[in-house]
This record gives C-alpha cells, structure tokens and sequence, in this order.
C-alpha cells in the first residue's frame, strides 16, 4: 500500500514486545498499537502497522515492553500529604495519628495539592486508572481531570464527624448523589460510594448505602477484614465478621470490592464467592502495618477474583504498582513455603485484567485488543537491571521498576512521554506540599534526635 493512500489514525505505538493480555494471552514481538477516537484500533507486527496508518502522532521506543496501563484497585490519593508521619507502628495507632492530623489539614484545597502529588507519581509509575477512597472527592476528581488518569472515586461515609468536618449522614448522601449526578457520564472519572468500614460505619447505614448503591447503579468499595484489631472491634459490636455485616447489609454483590481481606475463613470466602465479591490485595501496607497476610492463592483457586492496591501513601509509603506486584508474589511463595506459588503471569493479571474486573469494566480496560479503551503504558527495559529478558512477565514482576516507564497513554491521550507529565506543572505541586508539610511539621511533636 502507498504511503499516501495509508488509513489515518491518532496515535501508534511500537515496542519489542507487545504484552496484550487479551484472551488469548499474546505476547508479539517488534508489534506496533493503532489508536483513534480514545480506542484501540488494531494490534500487529510493526511493519504492517507502518504501512497501513498515518498517525498524527508516534511512539517507538527501543527496547520497550508495551502493555495495558496498570489497575490500582485501592488507594488514598492525597495521603501522599502524611507520607513518613505514622510508621513504625500498628494499623490501629496509624489510623489514630493521621486522622487527628487530618483533623487540622485536609481542606479541599490541601486534596488537591496531594492529589496532584499522587497522580503525578502514579502516572510516572505506569497506573493509568485508580480507585481512590479519601475525603472531598470532588477535588480529587477535578485533578484527575486535569492531569488525564482514570479515576473510581466518591463519597466516603463513617458514623462520626469526619476530617471534611461533616458530621450528619443526610449531608453525605446529597453529597455522594451530587457526586453521582456530576460525573455519572464522564469519560474518565466513575463515581462510587465509599464506607469506610465494618467498625466505622454502622449495619443500618451499610444496608441504607446498599440501596443508594442500587437506585444509582454504581458500585461500592470498603474496607474489610484487614487487621485482627479490626475483627476483634466488630464481632464485639455486632457478633459477626465484617463480611458477614457486609452479607447481612445487602453490600456484597459483583459491584462490590472490599480492600485487603487478610483475616477471612473458609466461610467469609465462600460468601465473597457466592455474591461475586472481589478483593483488593495489598501487600506493603499489610506488611508494613504487621496486618498479616492475605490468602491471595486460595481466593484464586476458589475463583475469587484478586487485583492489586498500593494502598494510601503514608500506610505503604509510596504509589509503587511495581512494589505491590513483586511483593505479592513473594509473600505468597513465602507464607504458603511453595516457590510456584503465584507466579508472575498471574501477578501481571491482577494488575490488569482482574483489576479491570474488579471495577467491573473488564469490557474497557485491561488489556489490549480492538475496540478496548486506549490505557497503555511503554516500559522501556534498556537499563543494566532490566536486561536481559527471557520472560517478560517475569521481567514485569521481578525486575522492572517506576522509573522504567517511559510513556503512558490513558484515554487514547498521551500524559507522560519520555518520562514527562504533559499536563502538569510538578515544580508548582512540590511547592504548593512543601508549604502544607511546614505547617504540619511545625505543629506535631517530634521525638528528641540524637
């Protein structure tokens, strides 16, 4: 075909490898991706994909491993503002330290600072979507919006007056259904509702949030069974495990995903089978936090679908995909003493297509094959680490690193290429924290040095 008479398209991206994680599980070598309209057109060998369309725009990185952007199934976007103020310590003294400091400094302008920080290093790290859980989701999705990821976030609810100094329930739900009404439609923000827990939120408000969950059609992610201090509070409020408050409020259902699920019997987990629930893992938060372990592996091989999540930034302490994935492989190996246990393809499909299914859009995003939405990352693997490869979704999980990413494409628009953030001013954002951290810095006491 001529050059002239080649079809036009928005954007291709060529790579050594193309990791497509589609039903098949191709992997092609020296393929090229065409983009238009936001979508993926068609996958295939670079030079036939050279001399069929004209893209406005080219990415051919050498060395590179081009794949699905990254899925993290739970965060806490602009807690990137406590990173480093509460280790060192258990789940329940963390919490205890940061939200009094959230007291005092989250406004929804201080969001929007950490919310920056957060994407900007997420982004840097190859997630191209996220499901954030954190107050003035409004501010949150704003940044997004600006920033160009794609973004599941909304309202977070607890019984009790929050650090967005909101204290009446009425208050929450118009705001999680203004927040609903807002952006309902949007091409890359989807709303959710967010209770927080099984000991924060009460089983009255759980079941009245399973039916707004209904009426609006959106789904529900929560925190559950993710450290023993946890379960010991809510079995004696209520004589049941989370999950089982969950099962009796009418939550779980194949809309719902609940963060960690570390402590969680045979039962709990036949429960989460039966209603389709899945389960955000992750690894460095339960470690570091000393939450314990999660049993990644028997949820896999009851069909139980597993994604992965970094975790808010000051419980893990970074947005690191690549951390959550290497780590999730070696605690399994480790705890359950089987080398093969969870192997890499494995991790890399939590990653990507089961995070995909776990916001139940597995139709959109994921994995790379026509007519999926154009969420695409570039890793470029030219570094002494990085080489060689002989498998590369070993190479994925065991070596690869954040900064191996070179170029990110998100919605079919490009927002980090050669390692830069298109639409953002990250100088500004580092300042804008800079001041917040002075300020929280000079009002919290410090342990004596020396």
């Amino acid at each position: 075909m001529k050059k002239d008479e080649r079809l036009d398209c928005d954007l291709i991206i060529c790579g050594s490898h193309v990791v497509t994680m589609n039903n098949e599980e191709q992997v092609l070598e020296d393929a090229a991706v065409v983009v238009k309209q936001g979508k993926i057109v068609e996958i295939g060998t670079k030079n036939t994909i050279i001399n069929k369309y004209k893209p406005k725009e080219l990415l051919d990185v050498a060395e590179s491993i081009v794949m699905p952007g990254l899925i993290n199934t739970h965060t806490h976007v602009a807690m990137t503002l406590f990173r480093g103020l509460a280790d060192d310590t258990d789940l329940g003294s963390f919490l205890d330290k940061v939200w009094a400091a959230e007291t005092h400094y989250i406004t929804p302008e201080s969001v929007a600072v950490g919310a920056n920080l957060g994407f900007a290093e997420m982004l840097l790290a190859g997630v191209t979507c996220c499901a954030d859980m954190y107050w003035f989701p409004e501010s949150t999705a704003q940044c997004a919006k600006q920033i160009g990821i794609r973004l599941f976030a909304g309202e977070v609810f607890v019984d009790f007056l929050g650090a967005d100094h909101i204290s009446q329930w009425d208050t929450r739900i118009e705001r999680a259904e203004n927040f609903i009404a807002t952006y309902k439609n949007d091409d890359l923000v989807t709303p959710i509702l967010c209770p927080h827990a099984t000991y924060t939120v009460s089983e009255e408000h759980l079941a009245a949030l399973a039916a707004l969950a209904k009426k609006h059609d959106v789904a529900v992610h929560i925190h559950a069974s993710e450290a023993e201090f946890e379960m010991d509070t809510v079995k004696k409020i209520t004589g049941k495990t989370p999950i089982q408050v969950l099962e009796s409020a009418g939550l779980l259902n194949e809309k719902t995903w609940i963060a960690h699920g570390v402590h969680v019997s045979k039962e709990d987990r036949d429960t989460l089978l039966m209603r389709n629930t899945k389960v955000a893992h992750c690894p460095a938060s339960n470690m570091k936090l000393a939450s314990g372990t999660a049993p990644v592996c028997d949820y896999l091989n009851e069909s139980i679908t597993v994604s992965l999540g970094t975790d808010g930034p000051s419980s893990s302490n970074d947005l690191n995909p690549w951390m959550a994935m290497r780590l999730a492989s070696l605690l399994q190996k480790n705890s359950n003493n089987d080398a093969l246990a969870l192997p890499a393809k494995e991790v890399v499909k939590m990653a990507t297509r089961y995070g995909a299914n776990t916001l139940s859009v597995s139709d959109k995003i994921g994995q790379l094959a026509p007519g999926m939405l154009a969420d695409i990352i570039v890793v470029q693997c030219n570094k002494p680490h990085a080489q060689p490869i002989y498998d590369v979704y070993s190479h994925l999980v065991y070596s690869a690193r954040p900064d191996d990413v070179h170029s990110v494409v998100v919605n079919g628009k490009v927002v980090v290429n050669n390692r830069r953030l298109v639409n953002l001013n990250l100088h500004e954002v580092s300042k804008k924290m800079h001041e917040i951290k002075t300020a929280i810095y000079s009002n919290i006491s410090t342990p004596a040095q020396g």
